[in-house]
């Protein structure tokens, strides 16, 4: 399974890629918003951080807008993944975009038939909103994976909107293909068991008790 994380804090983008095995990062409008530098120093910036990939998504909503924004973010960095939104328009270019060579990550997925969507137009990557979609969002995400697995479709499903480690554990159980994961999730999934720490005390307490060493 593929881990990003779904941030522009970049201190935590810092600390966890040496920690752990990182996709890349993926971002949206309202994320690169909230950002204190210009959208493309951040993004720059995210390049810079880590070696993976980076999830941009298009501010526009026509097609011909879209398609031109899209060829302009792509040419920045080759790991970067051009984020459409799933509607009619973006449909269009998610097409176009895929018949030149252009990755795309279609978004704002909330329910089953969009994944077949954003298969048939040729999308790399899809990404539902797992902590919004309505009523039993895992066996909607179950359904989603089985429309992929069945018509052997390339497409990786890469679950978002990510409220807890609970949430992290299960899409990983069904078998996603990739997850991203947002700041406090993510601190909340990396933070250390009280039950591990009890564990090492113990440990510590022990061994010092004994008076041995490893060294002799």
């Amino acid at each position: 399974m593929e881990l990003w994380l779904d941030t522009i804090d970049f201190e935590l983008i810092t600390k966890y890629t040496n920690q752990l095995s990182i996709t890349g990062i993926t971002t949206n409008p309202s994320i690169l918003a909230k950002s204190s530098l210009s959208a493309r120093v951040t993004i720059e910036k995210l390049l810079v951080l880590q070696a993976g990939k980076v999830a941009v998504q298009v501010t526009l909503n026509n097609y011909p807008d879209m398609f031109t924004q899209a060829k302009m973010l792509a040419a920045i960095d080759p790991r970067i993944i051009i984020k459409i939104p799933i509607t009619n328009d973006g449909l269009y270019t998610i097409h176009a975009l895929s018949k030149i060579g252009i990755q795309t990550m279609a978004t704002a997925i909330f329910e089953t038939s969009q994944i077949l969507l954003g298969a048939m137009a040729g999308a790399t990557y899809a990404a539902p909103y797992l902590g919004k979609i309505k009523g039993d969002n895992f066996a909607v995400l179950q359904d989603m994976l089985d429309i992929i697995k069945v018509n052997n479709y390339p497409l990786k499903l890469i679950v978002a909107a990510i409220k807890n480690k609970e949430q992290i554990v299960h899409a990983t159980k069904l078998g996603a293909q990739a997850i991203t994961i947002p700041a406090d999730p993510f601190r909340e999934f990396m933070a250390n068991l009280n039950e591990t720490t009890d564990s090492l005390m113990q440990f510590d307490r022990d061994w010092m008790d004994s008076g041995k060493s490893l060294n002799s």
